[in-house]
């Protein structure tokens, strides 16, 4: 009963989330789990009090997948996730229609936290457009936080077509790298013999064709 008020109900779950997304200020009751800070596992034990769905067999591992459809895999039930993301220019947010869902957005530094209502493990989080970083994650289960990797969706990655082709004795192609990282790009004839390698080393980001 973090706002005091008698009763566990949806009022304590909103004020959690307004001091998670920087609304509230710090109130040492707001830490339900008692972990000595205040974030999506609060929420999630305020929603598993309330409606008493938790699940117990909770993942230990999740993997992060971020892109332009931000979502998690776990090893096992995942109930809410937070996000601290950081962008140079605004982007777009939908989040994934779940019991908890809320986002602030404060100069370039967005943060967000999804919880579902317990009977179901979270995959979704957020359909984002534009680019952006993760700076913070914390994914937990019912009761406890989760281990988390990130894995990046690459989805303009693009090679145009060589020009001219046929060609005799020289063509060229253009390449899209969409964030900074190590690129190869090797040449193959017909019967599957690697004859030139054109790239092999880091390249930077790039915005359109190079």
């Amino acid at each position: 009963d973090v706002t005091s008020d008698g009763n566990v109900n949806v009022t304590d779950i909103v004020y959690v989330v307004n001091i998670v997304l920087g609304g509230g200020t710090f109130e040492e009751c707001s830490d339900v789990n008692g972990d000595g800070y205040i974030n999506v596992g609060d929420i999630v034990s305020i929603v598993n009090l309330i409606l008493g769905n938790a699940r117990a067999e909770g993942a230990t591992e999740a993997i992060i997948n971020v892109g332009e459809n931000l979502s998690v895999d776990g090893n096992g039930f995942i109930q809410g996730a937070q996000f601290t993301l950081t962008h140079n220019s605004p982007i777009t947010i939908e989040l994934a229609d779940e019991y908890v869902a809320y986002y602030q957005t404060d100069d370039m530094t967005t943060t967000l936290v999804v919880a579902t209502d317990g009977s179901r493990s979270l995959t979704d989080i957020a359909t984002i457009s534009g680019a952006y970083e993760i700076a913070e994650a914390i994914v937990v289960n019912a009761n406890d936080q989760v281990t988390t990797q990130q894995v990046l969706e690459v989805t303009s990655f693009g090679l145009s077509a060589a020009y001219p082709n046929p060609f005799n004795p020289v063509t060229s192609m253009q390449l899209v790298v969409p964030q900074d990282g190590f690129v190869s790009v090797k040449v193959y004839n017909l019967i599957g013999q690697e004859v030139a390698t054109l790239v092999e080393g880091m390249m930077q980001q790039t915005s359109g064709y190079t």
